[in-house]
């Protein structure tokens, strides 16, 4: 097979559903990564073409108006910037923590991967909703059984 040209939304839908295979087979980090790489493509598309708010900008602007909230009329402790850029990182703390070696020594990881598999699912498949108003079957198989009605 040679040289491909392929549309970044094909191959972020082919991540998804193949996060969601890897998660029903219980391979929860494999799951995080392909869903995170297949997030991150459709946010981006969303914000660029669909003139709304990807799936994690609207968790940043939600735990912001919270925030505004319960201070409200409190002096600052920190500004509306320094939340989102902290939500952002909490976020995608999981995901780049698989991807990357920030640490710079070899070392574990202690976390709830199948948690951190259905948030990182759970957003890729917002963002594709968000786009095309639908979703795939393997994406309707995934939140059959996570949000049974």
């Amino acid at each position: 097979m040679g040289v491909e040209t392929r549309k970044k939304l094909d191959i972020a839908v082919e991540e998804i559903e193949a996060a969601v295979v890897h998660y029903e087979a219980g391979k929860f980090v494999c799951a995080i990564a392909l869903a995170g790489a297949g997030e991150e493509i459709l946010g981006k598309i969303v914000t660029k073409t669909a003139d709304r708010d990807n799936a994690l900008q609207t968790r940043i602007k939600g735990t912001v108006a919270i925030y505004d909230a319960v201070t409200n009329g409190l002096p600052d402790v920190e500004t509306d910037k320094a939340i989102e850029k902290r939500v952002a990182n909490v976020s995608n703390w999981l995901r780049n923590e698989l991807k990357h070696q920030d640490s710079g020594a070899d070392s574990t990881i202690s976390f709830d991967f199948k948690d951190g598999a259905e948030d990182m699912l759970d957003r890729a498949i917002d963002n594709y909703f968000r786009l095309l108003n639908d979703t795939t079957a393997i994406m309707r198989r995934y939140l059959s059984k996570r949000h049974p009605a």
